[in-house]
């Protein structure tokens, strides 16, 4: 199935289409923190851009420095038995490790330090190749920029702090480093980041779109988001064009099928475990919640619930519905809906 933008009366450059339908949207002036949002799927299609560009570099800059601290002080030390167990961010990730976690080690890695630090430096290269007028790094940086954010998880590590210290309370005495504090201030930073930066905007600045002949806008290019005339190739950043992504039907197959799998070892198999006095507790997803419960911690419990087990459960299987009905061609159904 092949997806076409429909005709639009007004003037190309007052149109922008929707990256996900390509319905055709005339563009207007908005208020600050005002969005336009597309009429027939609801996305975001553009917003009011008032943020200085160079406060992302600012924020980036600060996300850097935060680092390290977070990582060259305490994180939490643990008293037990009257001695005291200090650990950094490092010595955790090695802990880990040599428990025979390397998997687990190597995520938890990724989402809390290696996606953060990509994206960070991916803004400042951003800055520095857009005022050196260098195209390959500064396509690359905002290619980096664009799939790192996905990744920064610095609140679910926490959360996960949280949670282990909320288990181990009743058997030592934890007291909270400054490294933590700093991983807070981390996480409110990067949201912030996360929230108002855009590559469009640096694209407008490597190559405005008022400076390319766009008689008409047909197709949008996923990269640097340029709403264009009908092409294989992007003519502001050379990447490929296509109204679909490719196999995208197999593909996302693949995915739910997977998830699907996935999610009955993930809520059957314990995710925690506790050696103490030589008893060994044992917690899975459900029996964690129903604990918090028990404990007076109901809002913990509700988010924990809510976002390991409802939303996982939700989204497997409003995509499986939405699968079948295109699989099907009952687009009538969706639309209905």
């Amino acid at each position: 199935m092949v997806m076409k933008s429909c005709a639009h009366s007004s003037p190309a450059s007052q149109v922008r289409l929707c990256e996900n339908c390509e319905l055709p949207v005339d563009t207007i002036p908005l208020e600050p923190g005002q969005t336009a949002d597309c009429p027939r799927c609801g996305t975001t299609v553009y917003r009011s851009e008032h943020a200085s560009l160079n406060g992302n570099l600012a924020l980036a800059i600060t996300c850097l420095l935060l680092f390290i601290p977070s990582y060259y002080f305490d994180f939490i030390t643990i008293r037990l038995v009257g001695v005291n167990i200090e650990g950094t961010l490092m010595e955790g990730f090695h802990a880990l490790v040599k428990e025979g976690y390397l998997g687990l080690a190597l995520l938890t890695l990724f989402c809390h330090t290696i996606a953060p630090l990509a994206m960070c430096f991916s803004i400042l290269s951003a800055h520095f190749s857009l005022k050196h007028r260098w195209f390959v790094p500064f396509k690359l940086s905002l290619f980096i920029l664009d799939h790192s954010r996905h990744w920064v998880m610095l609140d679910v590590f926490l959360i996960s702090v949280a949670i282990s210290c909320f288990k181990l309370q009743d058997y030592s005495d934890i007291f909270v480093g400054n490294a933590l504090y700093s991983l807070v201030i981390l996480q409110v930073i990067t949201i912030l980041i996360i929230n108002r930066v855009s590559t469009r905007r640096y694209w407008e600045l490597w190559h405005p779109e008022s400076r390319l002949a766009i008689t008409e806008k047909r197709i949008h290019c996923h990269s640097c988001h340029l709403s264009q005339q009908e092409s294989s190739e992007c003519i502001r950043c050379g990447s490929a064009l296509h109204h679909r992504k490719p196999n995208s039907m197999q593909k996302t197959w693949a995915l739910l099928i997977a998830a699907t799998i996935a999610i009955f070892p993930a809520n059957l198999i314990p995710i925690s475990i506790l050696i103490t006095n030589g008893q060994l507790l044992e917690d899975t997803i459900f029996s964690g919640v129903a604990s918090l419960i028990n404990n007076d911690m109901l809002g913990i419990a509700i988010i924990i619930f809510v976002a390991s087990i409802v939303v996982p459960v939700a989204k497997i299987l409003g995509l499986a519905y939405l699968l079948i009905c295109i699989q099907f061609n009952m687009v009538k159904i969706i639309v209905m809906h």
